[in-house]
């Protein structure tokens, strides 16, 4: 495909030319869009192109090399269950020679039932071990009982869980004074299917929709949204479901007229204090450019002529603003919208720091902290707490606790979170770390490193939840407790699929 130079919505800047791809950074004016989000396109021959057109013709491809992709899958699993039938018949052969193999396949299976059960049981166990002042290796137990749950739940099912945060980050929810954690997750093995989840925080499920639809044409259309005690949920035939968050029973539904491509959902401020004229309603927004507010107590959709102040311009911004503070340094100009709260343009929110470019911000009421790095000299990661209205400083520290030649700088998170900061940096060549310091002091109170996954490692976002921070890595979700730092729960698996 010719290279294509694209027209930046936000600034209208003519891009420099490259391979048409699904999403641009204006480097100019430093926003994100989609490439059917462009003002208009053009070849390098000056010859006028449609972005949608194009965007819908790499979508198609996408989808068609997902498909070739799943059949392939397929195939590989025929091979391995014809495989195993193989073993199995060698087993059984074996098994009539000595006249024991049925009863030790009967134990296995029990076993390994039973086992899958007690997982949760043991993690009680081994808490009232540490209470009572036994060390016992609880992170170790822990990490293995996690490991333990999923082979055996895969083994059971033949489905392998991934978290799958392209619909947006991890929402953090409450049921019955508990937290819980809602997002979308990916079942592949035995087929590759999208649902909306809620899990409690040592990662077991509490409850999931039906298939979204199959990866390669739901992945852009199937999203999961909390307001209240609903969960609002839409999937890849056009369908609005409404249900209930503690329970899973759907309240209402409705057949839109196409897909939606945004769900926005009001944040806590606008709910507390709505906008004049805009319900603090969710804004449900299709790819045939209608829109509606959705009540989901009544389940009643209205018209909205007009995006409201408090969504961002794109569900690829909100998602950027929520995971883990982010990243404002191309963000602080005029027309941008301040993530913490949507209806005010954004002015540069971090005070004045002598030797620190700040990128990342996480408030909560008279609480902030900015994250950055040490400038000019090596990158290394900076925290900088202060009074979001004055902008008085209270307490900075470097976050790592390994020398800084050993820092890398990339991918690094914070969120505000039960009165700490808690944020993350690698070490060394492969390791990640998560940390945190009281917000207060600035102490550091904690330091855990991750546990090392075999493939491709990478960290894309960190959600607070209260009590609980939410990190999510290449397709899995890690849950952590602010208070000691110990991981609670996974959710999900990590493979090269």
């Amino acid at each position: 495909m010719d290279m294509i130079s694209v027209e930046c919505p936000s600034c209208g800047a003519d891009l420099p030319p490259q391979q048409p791809c699904g999403s641009y950074q204006c480097d100019y004016c430093g926003s994100r869009f989609q490439l059917d989000q462009a003002r208009k396109a053009k070849t390098q021959a000056g010859a006028a192109v449609d972005p949608k057109a194009i965007a819908q013709a790499i979508l198609a491809a996408q989808q068609e090399q997902a498909r070739a992709r799943q059949a392939q899958a397929q195939a590989d699993l025929a091979q391995a269950q014809a495989d195993a039938a193989r073993a199995q018949a060698r087993a059984a052969k074996q098994a009539s020679r000595s006249g024991r193999g049925l009863g030790c396949l009967i134990t296995s299976i029990v076993l390994f039932t039973v086992i899958g059960s007690l997982v949760p049981v043991f993690f009680v166990v081994i808490d009232s071990l540490e209470d009572a002042g036994f060390d016992v290796g609880g992170d170790k137990l822990r990490e293995g009982l996690n490991a333990i749950g999923g082979d055996v739940g895969s083994a059971l099912t033949g489905e392998r869980i991934l978290w799958d945060d392209v619909a947006g980050p991890p929402v953090a929810a409450t049921i019955d004074g508990q937290t819980v954690v809602v997002g979308r997750t990916r079942a592949v093995g035995t087929g590759d299917s999208l649902y909306c989840s809620v899990h409690d925080v040592d990662g077991s499920l509490r409850w999931r929709t039906e298939s979204l639809g199959d990866y390669s044409s739901a992945y852009q259309s199937s999203f999961c949204g909390v307001l209240g005690d609903a969960m609002i949920v839409t999937d890849g035939v056009g369908t609005l479901r409404v249900f209930a968050l503690a329970s899973g029973e759907q309240l209402h539904q409705h057949s839109l007229t196409d897909v939606v491509d945004y769900l926005c959902v009001p944040p806590k401020s606008v709910v507390e204090a709505p906008v004049s004229g805009e319900p603090a309603q969710v804004w449900v927004h299709q790819i045939d450019e209608r829109a509606s507010f959705l009540d989901p107590e009544t389940g009643e959709l209205t018209e909205a002529k007009d995006r409201p102040q408090w969504c961002f311009r794109s569900r690829h911004d909100a998602f950027t603003a929520a995971s883990g503070g982010g990243d404002w340094s191309d963000a602080i100009r005029e027309g941008r919208r301040d993530p913490r709260n949507p209806r005010k343009k954004l002015e540069s929110p971090f005070p004045e720091v002598e030797g620190a470019k700040l990128e990342f911000l996480a408030v909560e009421g008279d609480q902030a902290v900015a994250l950055g790095h040490k400038a000019p000299g090596t990158k290394v990661p900076y925290a900088v707490a202060f009074d979001p209205n004055t902008k008085a400083i209270r307490w900075q520290a470097a976050t790592p606790s390994v020398p800084k030649t050993t820092v890398r700088d990339e991918e690094k998170f914070g969120v505000i979170a039960n009165g700490r900061y808690v944020t993350t940096y690698g070490a060394g060549n492969e390791d990640w770390r998560i940390t945190a310091f009281d917000l207060q002091g600035g102490e550091r109170v904690w330091e855990t490193t991750l546990r090392p996954i075999f493939a491709v490692d990478s960290l894309n976002g960190l959600v607070s939840g209260g009590t609980h921070v939410f990190l999510v890595r290449t397709s899995s979700l890690e849950i952590f407790d602010v208070a000691t730092g110990q991981l609670t729960g996974t959710v999900g698996v990590e493979t090269y699929d």
